[in-house]
């Protein structure tokens, strides 16, 4: 009898790390798809930047901001939505608060170039594309369409992006033109602090749609 009493018990402690695990696992589900119908949730509950390796950190959103930093600055590859950038910010400049000496934009989406006022620095070059400034003209052209597209695709993202505009106001000029000091056709090479940058013309979601190569971190 004590033996079965002991082989019930066991079969009752698996049973409830069974269940336990069951919850957590349908609790992790249920973030993610909370996140799923609510974008503008994405990223809300980081408290520290992802550290891609020692010069890469990620900061994440509707939108991710990536942060690479060298020994004479950092270089900024996409700024997330405006209601985004502050945290974003917050987040990559607790990891390194170096002069922002480029920004990199692979395409001009909203959701890639909201932030950019928040950290442009006197001096830092904005990189972009050739077809940068049409393919702006041409959401531009179309933003009734595009206006309506997105309030059927994002409700939820609208209602956050209404609900944090003061969040926004609170960047200066955050409704200023974005103006690319430094565009390029095929490929533009730099290098920032001994770290070269390959910067590419890859057409795909968008005509004027980069993307960035770092040799030294294969990344």
């Amino acid at each position: 009898m004590q033996g079965k009493s002991k082989k019930s018990l066991t079969s009752l402690g698996g049973v409830f790390t069974t269940f336990v695990v069951g919850l957590l696992l349908n609790g992790h589900s249920i973030a993610q798809q909370a996140a799923m119908m609510n974008p503008g949730l994405v990223g809300r509950d980081q408290t520290e930047a992802i550290r891609i390796n020692e010069a890469i950190f990620q900061a994440t959103g509707f939108g991710n901001t990536t942060m690479v930093v060298t020994p004479d600055g950092n270089v900024i590859i996409d700024t997330s939505l405006i209601v985004n950038a502050p945290r974003h910010k917050r987040l990559l400049q607790a990891e390194d608060d170096g002069p922002v000496k480029y920004i990199i934009l692979t395409h001009a989406h909203g959701d890639h170039t909201g932030g950019v006022n928040a950290w442009r620095e006197e001096g830092t070059e904005i990189i972009a594309q050739d077809e940068h400034y049409e393919f702006v003209n041409y959401q531009n052209r179309l933003k009734g369409m595009f206006s309506q597209r997105n309030a059927a695709q994002f409700p939820s993202l609208n209602v956050v992006q209404l609900s944090e505009l003061e969040i926004a106001e609170g960047v200066d000029n955050f409704g200023a033109d974005i103006v690319p000091t430094i565009m390029f056709d095929e490929e533009y090479v730099f290098e920032l602090g001994g770290v070269e940058f390959n910067v590419l013309h890859t057409p795909g979601e968008t005509y004027d749609h980069l993307s960035v190569w770092i040799p030294k971190y294969r990344a």
